[in-house]
């Protein structure tokens, strides 16, 4: 972004600050800033440190699944620290492979009590990579269950659970780095909503995978294996780029609908989830 320079007075001169970057940071009028002159730049830093969000539940004895239902949803709104209060005995095997599958949280003992703290207080907010590794997490899964379906065996199954955990994980990093940096513009905010759809189409995925022996018709996933592939080829989208996706997905889809295949209701939700992709893409292009 540019600024321009004010001059007051005789021997001043002044810059806006911006509006998001104040907010995000929490400062407000008279406050102190921190600037750092590099060589010929200037580099402004905020000398205030951002406050933890804390939060204290209560648990008991879940599964694993619960847990990570729990844990992820108070992760992705933001929480830094999370204080549990047993209602029995909590099972730890279950709780310590929920926090796991979660990037950058830890599970303490303190006090006679069980803390989950996030250990990266500052994650990266370049969510481009974050996105780009749950598509290429996506591009793996669909060439293993080829592999698999082809030689009749699941021996790709471990390989595919692990790329399953990357994508949850990237989708959680992601939902709750835009909430907690404010990232509500177009230039971002469109990120939110693909992180969503990459990790249900992944789920369609591993839904297909489960019943991978009475899998026919393999050339029916590849063709949507395709269609995936070419949505990320690039992040953006023209409006006729748009025009012809949406042309291709409407093709796609009836060949879908219209097979006798088992695995129509998963492909039919990949695409349909492919076809959201495509229509933030395009809004990441204006």
């Amino acid at each position: 972004m540019y600024r321009k320079i004010i001059k007051q007075g005789k021997g001043a001169y002044t810059i806006s600050l911006p509006k998001n970057w104040i907010e995000k940071n929490n400062l407000s009028n008279s406050n102190q800033i921190e600037v750092i002159e590099e060589g010929l730049d200037l580099l402004i830093k905020s000398k205030k440190k951002k406050s933890e969000s804390n939060i204290s539940i209560e648990l008991d004895e879940y599964s694993t699944t619960e847990y990570r239902n729990i844990i992820g949803s108070l992760y992705r709104g933001g929480y830094d620290t999370i204080e549990i209060k047993a209602k029995k005995k909590l099972k730890i095997k279950n709780l310590q492979e929920a926090i796991n599958s979660i990037y950058g949280l830890e599970l303490f003992y303190e006090n006679n009590n069980y803390i989950i703290k996030t250990i990266y207080l500052t994650e990266s907010t370049n969510i481009n990579d974050h996105i780009k590794l749950m598509v290429s997490s996506i591009s793996q899964i669909q060439n293993l269950i080829i592999l698999d379906v082809e030689n009749n065996n699941k021996d790709s199954s471990k390989e595919i659970n692990r790329l399953r955990n990357i994508i949850l994980k990237q989708r959680d990093l992601i939902i709750r780095i835009i909430k907690k940096e404010k990232l509500f513009d177009n230039n971002i905010f469109p990120f939110y909503n693909i992180s969503i759809s990459l990790w249900n189409i992944a789920r369609s995925y591993m839904h297909m995978y489960e019943d991978i022996k009475n899998i026919k018709n393999i050339q029916l996933f590849e063709s949507v294996a395709d269609y995936f592939n070419s949505s990320f080829s690039s992040f953006k989208l023209s409006e006729n780029e748009l025009r012809l996706r949406n042309k291709k997905y409407q093709k796609q889809y009836l060949e879908t609908t219209n097979s006798n295949s088992n695995m129509k209701p998963y492909l039919v939700s990949a695409l349909f989830q492919i076809q959201q992709c495509d229509s933030y893409l395009y809004l990441l292009s204006k």
